[in-house]
């Protein structure tokens, strides 16, 4: 709509170009179908941004944001590239997401693939049974958050306890698995997955009672 658009207040924002919607508005208008049951639309909506994305990247390389031949400073032309390569990972990491709520895992690998170095999410790997790459993943993220100077906050180790459970989970080991679960509990005990995930390791180590607690 153009009223969405600095150009139609040029007596408010005289100068302004683009949308006023921000971006982290329009990544929530795309994802919210697949929390509707409409997945396919939430993927076709991510799409259309991502190309979007590429575009003002490829203008990027010799004309403005909108192709337009404004002069545009290389401190200026520099910092577009990286705000719009960030939102490209952003959307990315959104459809792979989706693609993750599809059960379309190889694309969903892929997906994550192209924005690990922003996103270091690898659950993927175990639902697809590549253990030894999931293994490394995680043990890159545990290496990242330890170098982090708030490497020893609560929800980083978190994260590092979550990943440690899933790999033993992916590797039938229910009895580590459980064990890591529960370190998470005692971070944070109203974490559902962590919660879910352990009763289903007591009910495999055949402990049916503890699991129904």
């Amino acid at each position: 709509q153009p009223d969405l658009y600095y150009e139609y207040y040029p007596h408010v924002y005289p100068g302004r170009r683009g949308s006023m919607v921000p971006f982290s508005m329009r990544i929530l208008h795309a994802e919210l179908r697949q929390y509707l049951g409409s997945p396919q639309e939430s993927l076709d909506r991510l799409h259309n941004m991502k190309i979007v994305c590429l575009q003002i990247l490829n203008n990027l390389k010799g004309l403005a944001e909108d192709g337009s031949m404004i002069t545009v400073s290389h401190s200026n032309r520099n910092a577009s590239v990286q705000l719009w390569r960030s939102r490209l990972g952003r959307v990315m990491y959104s459809m792979a997401n989706c693609l993750l709520m599809m059960k379309d895992y190889v694309l969903a690998v892929d997906a994550y693939h192209t924005v690990i170095k922003h996103y270091p999410e690898q659950e993927p790997q175990l639902l697809i049974g590549d253990i030894k790459m999931a293994e490394k993943y995680y043990q890159d993220v545990e290496n990242v958050i330890q170098n982090l100077a708030t490497g020893n906050e609560p929800q980083n180790k978190m994260i590092i306890f979550m990943n440690r459970a899933f790999l033993h989970l992916g590797q039938n080991n229910f009895s580590e698995a459980h064990k890591f679960f529960t370190e998470v509990l005692k971070i944070d005990p109203t974490n559902a997955v962590a919660n879910n995930n352990a009763a289903v390791c007591l009910l495999y180590l055949g402990k049916l009672k503890d699991s129904l607690r």
